[in-house]
């Protein structure tokens, strides 16, 4: 199994942070700080709402666009869930890269791989491969294809069990990169 991620006075991100309960998460595994980011103001407000309701502070919601968001200094711990499958294709590099500007060096990206379809081909080979999404198939091929050439290493990889699987049409992987400790 995974070892445990120490989440003791981490800063976090959570891009595409929906209502908040990843927020939340994050927050009661110890982290001191976790940032949320939401496009749209409307669902911003609902995480803000859900987050006041259960968390006194540490946490805070902003609305805009990942790829103009700026951190500094960047963050301990990004963790991506489900949100690299929802963006256009075309900006799946610009993706990659804005994680390499906001994990700081020897800081992690968690990622949730969804929806990954068994026995499908790997969309990391391109082509009607990706399907029609949002959500895009996704693969551990396929992010590791985009997360490797802009200084991650892959830590750990792991199926998400059936049990745990929210959405029963794919499965999920969980994913654990760190990024390179130089530049």
């Amino acid at each position: 199994a995974m070892a445990p991620l120490d989440l003791n006075g981490k800063r976090a991100f959570v891009p595409g942070c929906g209502r908040g309960y990843s927020i939340a998460a994050l927050r009661n595994g110890g982290c001191s700080n976790v940032v949320g980011l939401e496009l749209a103001p409307t669902a911003a407000e609902a995480a803000r709402a859900y987050l006041s309701s259960v968390e006194a502070s540490g946490f805070s919601v902003e609305d805009g666009d990942f790829f103009a968001f700026t951190a500094s200094p960047g963050f301990d711990i990004v963790y991506d869930c489900t949100f690299l499958c929802a963006i256009p294709v075309s900006l799946r590099q610009a993706w990659a890269e804005k994680m390499a500007q906001i994990v700081i060096p020897g800081g992690e990206l968690v990622s949730l791989i969804f929806p990954f379809r068994e026995g499908a081909p790997d969309p990391a080979d391109g082509g009607d491969a990706v399907g029609p999404g949002p959500p895009f198939a996704m693969s551990p091929k396929l992010v590791e294809q985009l997360l490797l050439p802009v200084g991650f290493s892959l830590v750990a990889l792991e199926r998400v069990p059936p049990e745990l699987v929210t959405r029963p049409f794919a499965g999920e992987w969980i994913a654990r990169w760190s990024r390179s400790k130089t530049d």
